[in-house]
């Protein structure tokens, strides 16, 4: 089975166009999974980090942000339809056989799928106890910066370096 879109469509073949379609779908189904296992770590790692609050900000957060990406994804799904118009002429330039795929899609939901696996463990890491910055402590850290000055703050820098461990030598 190609997976060209035209093709199925001026053939009149419906029910290849329509499991072309569901791969779509599909791909898109695995995105908002990836956005819902994300705010499932996001509130596990603000509830370890106890600023966690009941509030729907996080789901709306997180549905605005996979109307985002399926904005995205439209458009790469556009861009597919029109780039297999291209394959049509495959027969006497077989490197437009490339075409048949719709390799805008594939690569916007490998880059997708990416960026939410980065921001899972990341939430992980943040839920195991890797310091979460509060709005107090940045304005703590702004003061300490104004007071100290510039060398102030490389002494202290050096000061709690040397009393520290880095993280990757710490046991969990």
């Amino acid at each position: 089975m190609e997976l060209l879109f035209i093709k199925s469509i001026l053939q009149h073949d419906w029910y290849t166009l329509s499991v072309k379609l569901g791969y779509q779908a599909l791909a898109w189904v695995f995105v908002l999974f990836a956005c819902f296992i994300d705010l499932k770590t996001g509130i596990t790692a603000s509830k370890a980090g106890g600023v966690f609050k009941t509030s729907s900000y996080g789901l709306r957060m997180t549905l605005k942000k996979f109307k985002d990406y399926m904005d995205v994804f439209l458009m790469a799904f556009v861009i597919d339809v029109f780039l297999s118009i291209f394959n049509t002429m495959s027969d006497s330039y077989t490197f437009l056989a490339i075409f048949s795929l719709p390799l805008v899609t594939i690569t916007i939901f490998i880059y997708t799928m990416t960026t939410e696996l980065i921001s899972v463990l990341e939430n992980k890491r943040k839920a195991k106890g890797s310091p979460i910055y509060t709005p107090e402590a940045i304005d703590a850290i702004n003061e300490i910066t104004k007071t100290l000055g510039v060398d102030g703050l490389e002494k202290l820098s050096e000061m709690i370096k040397s009393k520290t461990k880095p993280c990757d030598e710490q046991k969990d």
